[in-house]
């Protein structure tokens, strides 16, 4: 294939060759050294080394995966490394034009390795797309458009055989007793998995079914290490993250926790926010490491519900939503669009909203007073009635989540360790839905206290408190 810059495979493939370079010459130098014997025996050694590491290459896909990764990534790293000794001593303007051409040139190719890998690699490029200013925009871009991928696809058919062996083998159920309906095309990812609605036989109820993908855990702990050690040589900012990750995420192979997280979750939120959030409820006795059966929450993502609200804006403004987005930003930057604190936004949509509805009641009623009267003559066309899209209340959502999770944190002290976008929905009923609980931390009371008082001091600009 075309290889757009062909320097840093040039220089992986260089530092490749001095290296085999020295293990020959050292074989070499042992042969030439030795009688025959030794020699034969230097030969079955190398010989076993070289059949050990092939078959192992073969028959070990966390091996296989790894290999994948280093041969694309080193050359991307040893690349970075060459032009940032190439740029150490000219101005900020040079370096960050010679860096913006690496992210632009590479960005790419990171983005179809993650999904050529997927797996933990991509679970990682989640992660931090959560987080505005940890990554170069032009790979955190490609990270936040995978937020809904699913790292571990199953084929057709899989999620319910996997259902049907962990009822009757490890709960003692059959699958057609416990579900009357199940349907086949998943309506979610999860980070080891997929998840399935069905129906329960006895209740009706209607509950989502999470599946973890067969050999995830194995897959998803080489993954890490490799992600680990890469971190450890290029990116040293993340390794103390990753060892945290490492902690909390290897925790999520095992659903019966996680199902006995959203017990606790579901206990400590919803008898004080349950009439605006919504928790799903596990059912234990239909839960195992395997599978979690829990209620189905009505709904669509946030981020999509607020991205369908503004593109109906957009429309009806004759703009499409990248030219609305970019014309907010430019405002913001003009100074055009005042930004505001969270109480000044709620109100200011609040107003926003009674407005639409003011100017969509008004051009209805005289619609209705013509289609009631001039309409009833023949040959007379009617207006068809217009319903003006509002706006999500995007404070008063942030103001809610912001309540929730601070509840979780100082009053429960046990939250969500893992709240991104992905897990939050916008409810049919206008509750927000509050869902994956895989991840779940927990403070004792001096850990709350401390991190009360780290806000606090964070707030009042106290470095020495901080």
């Amino acid at each position: 294939p075309h290889v757009s810059n062909p320097l840093p495979y040039f220089l992986f493939f260089f530092s490749f060759t001095v290296n085999l370079k020295c293990v020959l010459m050292s074989f070499f130098r042992i042969w030439a050294s030795t009688g025959l014997i030794p020699r034969v025996a230097s030969i079955g050694v190398v010989s076993s080394i070289a059949a050990g590491s092939i078959y192992t290459y073969r028959q070990d896909d966390g091996i296989r995966r790894s290999t994948l990764f280093w041969s694309r990534a080193f050359p991307m790293y040893l690349h970075y490394r060459w032009v940032e000794r190439r740029v150490s001593d000219q101005d900020d303007a040079a370096q960050t034009e010679a860096y913006g051409r690496l992210h632009r040139m590479y960005a790419p190719q990171a983005e179809q390795l993650t999904l050529q890998l997927r797996g933990f690699y991509l679970k990682a490029a989640q992660l931090v797309s959560s987080f505005d200013d940890s990554i170069p925009k032009a790979y955190l871009d490609w990270c936040k458009r995978l937020q809904d991928a699913a790292p571990v696809p199953m084929r057709a058919g899989q999620a319910r055989e996997i259902v049907e062996t962990t009822l009757e083998t490890k709960l003692g159920r059959f699958f057609d007793d416990v579900f009357d309906v199940w349907e086949e095309q998943p309506i979610g990812s999860a980070s080891i998995g997929v998840v399935h609605r069905a129906r329960l036989r006895e209740s009706g109820q209607w509950v989502a079914v999470k599946v973890q993908q067969p050999g995830a855990e194995h897959m998803f702990r080489s993954d890490l290490r490799t992600i680990q050690r890469f971190c450890a040589l290029a990116m040293t900012q993340f390794t103390k993250s990753m060892e945290e990750v490492e902690r909390q995420f290897l925790t999520e192979f095992d659903y019966r926790g996680e199902a006995q997280n959203l017990l606790e979750i579901y206990d400590n939120v919803m008898p004080i926010f349950g009439d605006r959030v919504a928790i799903p409820r596990p059912i234990l006795e239909l839960c195992h490491k395997d599978i979690l059966v829990m209620e189905y929450l009505e709904g669509i993502r946030l981020v999509d519900g607020v991205r369908a609200k503004f593109q109906a804006m957009a429309e009806q403004q004759g703009l499409s939503l990248e030219e609305l987005e970019a014309n907010e930003k430019q405002a913001i930057t003009e100074g055009r669009r005042k930004l505001r604190t969270l109480e000044e936004q709620k109100r200011q949509s609040r107003s926003m909203e009674n407005l639409i509805r003011m100017v969509s009641l008004l051009q209805n009623t005289g619609k209705v007073l013509f289609n009631w009267t001039l309409g009833w003559i023949p040959g007379v066309s009617n207006f068809e009635y217009s319903k003006s899209e509002t706006p999500i209340n995007l404070a008063e959502v942030l103001e809610l989540l912001l309540l929730v999770h601070g509840h979780e944190l100082l009053m429960n002290g046990c939250f969500n360790g893992d709240p991104h976008p992905g897990n939050i929905m916008l409810l049919t009923d206008g509750r927000l839905g509050l869902v994956d609980y895989g991840q779940v931390k927990r403070f004792t009371p001096e850990q709350r206290r401390a991190f009360a008082e780290l806000i606090i001091a964070l707030d009042r600009d106290d470095r020495d408190e901080i």
